[in-house]
């Protein structure tokens, strides 16, 4: 076990080593558990449960998968960004796709470390997962910190865990992101619970599955791997956490430039509906995925449907069936009838990234297939290089940013459909959901979207 980290987690090494493993009321997959799922240049990707936390089991790989930058360079931003939302690696991570579309710069030769372990041709992370073994990942929405940099879009603030180059968690007050990903590099918190609940697991298992290759770069920081944390500090909005590893022992560092290539070993949240064809869940005889996995899509892959209620006294907007929250930004009705949105609720919502110029005062929304931007004020609204114009303008209302949501939304390939509140759901003797509004309306989802 690492020395320095046992000294700071002896209570809760001994609290996990007393208290027998949880295991998930689906699966059967407990604390400790293997799993084989995916694979990375041909070899088998293997995969171990850490616990449970409020998003369901999460997995954690056992080895560093591959070396890769964080980010890319860009024109005026010569180290890449930390922001999670906007990285590189989050990109290619959660894409199934052949081709990897990039919000930001791509991770090319001339864009990351001395041309290092580029990435920009290479095919989505997901790519290497059977249909099944994608149905048994499950899409979650994650809490990821803020360099102070990008404060001004925090979806909230809260009391966050630091951790020095020690893992010593220290209490700090900071902004934080939601985003919803299937594939992630681990927060401290994710990292903290792993340590608890495995202790020595945060040094990696196994041989890298990347051949052991470390182009460019000192073989004795070989471990070395991404969290998804940055330093919070504004000055250092280059930075972000990686665990350093040198024998049995690991170290946090938080001087890392973002875009030097380090350790890809990521986690993700087992789907509840997941069954296993094999395995008995050891190292040597790891589950395997059924083909017959229950259906659970990735989030660019759910109905692309949206609907808006209004009650007179709140305005609720669900995706795919479910409510979109809003914290301390809330939709409103303008002059011109049109329901605003807060634009950081799109880029939540949609999976969307979001930038603000604000010398031009132009919003850009990206998503896999579409570049949208508007100017603060003016009503014309442009898709990959098409102008539709708006009835309604872009505004910035209580230091927040709002869009209408019917245009960028259906601009984005949504349909957009307003109706009553919707009020209850019930089964009904053929095993069919019915929902009823709360003007006394019944029917399926589709019949009474039909309806609006």
């Amino acid at each position: 076990m690492n020395k320095k980290i046992s000294s700071v987690l002896t209570a809760a090494a001994l609290a996990a080593a007393i208290m027998p493993a949880a295991a998930n009321a689906e699966t059967g997959v407990k604390t400790g558990d293997y799993i084989r799922l995916g694979t990375y240049n041909g070899t088998p990707l293997i995969w171990r449960c850490a616990g449970e936390d409020e998003n369901g089991a999460l997995m954690f790989a056992g080895s560093v998968i591959c070396y890769k930058a964080f980010d890319a360079a860009s024109e005026g931003n010569s180290f890449g960004t930390n922001l999670w939302q906007r990285s590189a690696i989050r990109a290619w991570l959660n894409s199934p796709d052949e081709n990897v579309v990039y919000t930001a710069a791509l991770p090319s030769e001339e864009n990351v470390w001395l041309g290092y372990n580029s990435y920009d041709k290479e095919p989505g992370f997901l790519t290497n997962f059977s249909e099944a073994e994608k149905k048994a990942v499950k899409p979650v929405r994650l809490k990821t910190p803020l360099n102070e940099e990008y404060a001004a879009e925090a979806d909230g603030t809260y009391t966050g865990t630091e951790l020095d180059t020690e893992f010593t968690a220290q209490s700090a007050d900071m902004a934080y992101q939601y985003t919803t990903d299937s594939m992630f590099l681990l927060d401290t918190e994710q990292l903290s619970m792993v340590m608890t609940a495995l202790p020595g697991y945060q040094v990696p298992e196994n041989e890298a599955v990347f051949g052991g290759v470390y182009a460019g770069l000192d073989s004795s920081m070989k471990n070395e791997y991404w969290l998804r944390c940055p330093n919070i500090n504004k000055g250092d909005k280059d930075r972000v956490y990686s665990v350093q590893v040198s024998e049995d022992e690991a170290f946090c560092s938080k001087h890392t430039i973002a875009y030097m290539s380090a350790g890809i070993r990521p986690g993700f949240y087992l789907n509840d509906n997941v069954s296993f064809v094999s395995g008995s869940g050891t190292a040597d005889d790891p589950f395997i995925v059924t083909s017959d996995t229950v259906d659970n899509p990735l989030p660019n892959e759910q109905e692309k449907i949206i609907r808006v209620t209004n009650d007179g006294e709140r305005i609720q907007v669900f995706l795919d069936k479910s409510e979109l929250e809003f914290t301390d930004a809330k939709p409103f009705i303008d002059e011109n009838d049109r329901t605003m949105i807060p634009i950081r609720a799109v880029a939540e919502g949609l999976n969307c990234g979001v930038e603000y110029d604000e010398q031009t005062r132009t919003v850009t929304v990206t998503d896999n297939d579409n570049v949208l931007t508007l100017v603060i004020g003016g009503r014309n609204l442009v898709r990959n290089g098409e102008t539709i114009e708006m009835d309604t303008a872009a505004v910035i209302y209580g230091s927040r940013t709002y869009i209408p949501l019917r245009f960028a939304a259906e601009a984005l390939g949504y349909d957009v459909n307003y109706g009553a509140r919707v009020v209850s759901v019930t089964i009904d003797e053929n095993g069919n959901a019915v929902w009823t509004t709360e003007d006394g309306i019944s029917g399926s989802f589709e019949e009474l979207q039909a309806m609006h």
